[in-house]
């Protein structure tokens, strides 16, 4: 992508007598700056000078029209349709380049007719004139589907403002809206701001609010606010994200063109579905990271002015009496805790490494000492078992032969009873045989 031209200057002053298309009055005029019914909002001292408005129907007139804007090196571009997409119908495109603002009716068959005889594409597609955009995705795809226009070189204000908050360190974010950017870098007056909000409530209640014809003096006004501000936004925002970074301005043109064909460039036509699937993921994180915030907001107050918070215990006391131990052993204790902690997050990755090694090893070294401990009081209650039962069997053996003497002995005296009784009778028989 060529890089962003410098700022033209006086260059425009020569082209308030070049010829150009029919058009409206101008809208610090007579057109109404809000919609008939609605008051009439308060003026704004520092409102911009307003660009002369064309509205461009014929070829003709976009032959000339396009002749004019070709001696910019830089123009604004927006489109309006009905559900704008590839197959959502394109009605306007809206080119501005200082001082004056085109509106190109393309609605119909007309549309082919400003595009290629008109050279509206031919325009949009020239590589000399930077075309600065605002969330160009659904227009991309418009061009590109309905008329095989590829829109380039683009920058698109919306990722720039992406960079932008990037820079600022102000953490994640949605997608900003055109009117807050414009009111944010291009100082959006507070009477275009309120036309806006009331034709976008208009069109929320209208799909096909961009298919009236003629065009009213609102619809006019809303389409050219949209873009005759996005050169001088562009301005801004370029000096301030360059200013924080040079570099990150290439960045910006290159995330613009991707920005641009995302849409454009999908098979499968379901860009904007995905786009939308994001977008409610990013607000989901958004809202969580506001909660955090406003938690963290009310805890800060709550610190200063809720009494409990300030009440502090003597948890060294109330620790060593748990521990019955020294309030002083407590806090060595305390503190070589915390010098570990230090030490744990001085350590390299290698040191950590070596102290996760050293924690194992002495964890192995321990459960070792575990084991041989209950082995060996498993080895001395198996000895302990051992002697008791061999001692008791030693005193059952002991008693056993005890009894078997003792049973041998009257055995023994038994029979020597027995003897004697039988000698007494043979000698008593043998008496008597005598």
């Amino acid at each position: 992508m060529p890089p962003v031209p410098p700022a033209l200057g006086s260059r425009y002053a020569a082209l308030a007598s070049e010829p150009v298309a029919p058009s409206v009055p101008s809208l610090s005029d007579d057109v109404p700056s809000v919609v008939p019914g609605r008051r009439a909002p308060r003026s704004n001292s520092r409102r911009q000078r307003s660009s002369r408005v064309s509205v461009v129907s014929t070829v003709s007139d976009a032959v000339m029209a396009i002749q004019d804007l070709k001696k910019n090196s830089q123009i604004g571009v927006d489109c309006e349709g009905v559900l704008l997409s590839r197959t959502g119908p394109l009605e306007l495109v809206q080119v501005a380049c200082p001082g004056k603002v085109y509106i190109f009716d393309v609605a119909g068959k007309n549309g082919e007719k400003i595009f290629q005889l008109g050279r509206l594409g031919e325009l949009l597609e020239d590589k000399e004139i930077l075309k600065i955009v605002h969330d160009c995705r659904h227009d991309s795809d418009a061009l590109w589907h309905q008329h095989n226009v590829r829109i380039a070189p683009v920058l698109d204000l919306q990722v720039a403002f992406a960079e932008w908050r990037t820079l600022k360190g102000l953490g994640p974010g949605l997608p900003i809206g055109l009117r807050a950017l414009l009111k944010r870098f291009a100082a959006l007056s507070q009477d275009d701001f309120e036309l806006k909000m009331a034709i976008k409530s208009t069109m929320q209640n209208d799909v096909d609010y961009w298919r009236t014809r003629p065009l009213t003096s609102e619809m006019v006004k809303y389409a050219s606010v949209d873009v005759q501000h996005l050169v001088r936004a562009h301005a801004t925002i370029r000096k301030a994200v360059v200013a924080m970074d040079l570099a990150a301005w290439k960045r910006v043109e290159k995330a613009s063109e991707q920005y641009a064909a995302s849409f454009r460039d999908d098979p499968t036509g379901k860009g904007p579905e995905k786009a939308r699937r994001l977008y409610d993921h990013m607000a989901r994180e958004v809202a969580i990271e506001r909660i955090k915030t406003e938690c963290e907001r009310e805890e800060a107050i709550l610190e200063k002015t809720d009494p409990l918070r300030n009440f502090e215990l003597d948890l060294d006391s109330i620790h060593a009496a748990l521990l019955g131990i020294s309030v002083e052993e407590v806090q060595e204790n305390a503190e070589r805790k915390a010098r570990a902690k230090k030490e744990e997050q001085e350590m390299t990755p290698a040191d950590m490494e070596e102290e996760r090694m050293e924690q194992r090893r002495k964890q192995e070294s321990e459960l070792d000492a575990e084991v041989k401990q209950f082995s060996n009081a498993l080895k001395a209650m198996y000895e302990t078992y051992s002697s008791k039962r061999l001692a008791e069997e030693q005193e059952q053996a002991e008693r056993t032969r005890a009894e078997m003497a003792a049973a041998a002995a009257a055995a023994a005296a038994a029979a020597e009873e027995e003897e004697e009784e039988y000698v007494a009778v043979v000698a008593e028989e043998e008496s008597d045989i005598e």
